[in-house]
């Protein structure tokens, strides 16, 4: 499953990919009227996990230690991040 998601995702005209990466999102909205906010903690990595969540959020906030290496690391995972949710927006997720 790992290999065919992307796969699937490439692939404009199935409805796989885009299905992967909206099951938070249509989870969520099954109990949008009860809750204000939802707190989705994700492990540090960019897995299926994180990515999914990260395209059914409104806003993200990351913790990151006040030093010049980490805070580096964090510009670049989110340049990074940027290229991949703009990969997932194009197959309609």
């Amino acid at each position: 499953y790992e290999y065919e998601t992307p796969l699937a995702a490439s692939n404009k005209n199935s409805p796989e990919g885009r299905m992967f990466f909206t099951r938070i999102t249509q989870a969520l909205k099954e109990v949008d009227d009860r809750y204000d906010v939802v707190v989705i903690d994700c492990p540090p990595q960019l897995g299926y996990l994180t990515l999914t969540a990260l395209t059914a959020s409104t806003s993200v906030l990351i913790t990151v230690h006040p030093q010049m290496l980490d805070i580096m690391s964090m510009s670049q995972f989110l340049l990074m991040l940027g290229g991949i949710l703009q990969s997932i927006k194009g197959v309609g997720a």
